[in-house]
């Protein structure tokens, strides 16, 4: 399958090391090479194969870097049939809702890893791939696994997910 990677990135050792390895893997990418941003990364410290802890460098990233994601989007959306959003919460995905309407309206299967509390911004994804405390910020706190399975059919109605995966499948 093709893939085309989206994103900005510092201008950095990080971004370039992303960007060396993209190439080696034959992906595509678009980037907004900026000098004053970090590029992300997470480091995990791992003790017989379980890990201890996730560090995070993140910034936030200002509104040019998500309209060149839109842009960007917009001129490679007819190229794929598939479009997957990692949303972060660091500013980078202002347009979430926008891109995903764009997609659905050219009947490509989207599919979104959320962190907004607020699932307005995935309105329409097919497919969402939450994790306990992502959704436990949307739906709330749920009593048994019947309470769960109505908690999670209504946020799909509401926001007309067709789908949500995670280690359960409802």
């Amino acid at each position: 399958a093709k893939a085309t990677f989206i994103t900005s990135i510092g201008n950095d050792k990080y971004g370039k090391i992303l960007k060396k390895l993209l190439k080696e893997n034959n992906i595509r990418y678009l980037t907004l090479n900026r000098e004053d941003l970090e590029t992300t990364r997470k480091i995990r410290v791992v003790s017989q194969n379980q890990q201890l802890i996730r560090l995070d460098f993140n910034r936030y990233v200002k509104s040019d870097s998500n309209l060149f994601a839109l842009e960007s989007f917009k001129e490679e959306i007819d190229k794929h049939d598939l479009v997957i959003i990692s949303d972060y919460d660091y500013g980078g995905q202002l347009n979430t809702k926008e891109m995903i309407r764009i997609a659905r309206n050219k009947n490509k299967t989207v599919i979104v890893d959320p962190k907004f509390k607020d699932f307005e911004n995935y309105y329409g994804a097919n497919i969402i791939t939450p994790n306990i405390k992502e959704l436990i910020n949307v739906v709330g706190i749920w009593k048994s696994e019947a309470e769960l399975e109505e908690m999670v059919l209504n946020l799909r109605k509401k926001y007309e997910i067709v789908k949500n995966l995670s280690y359960w499948d409802i």
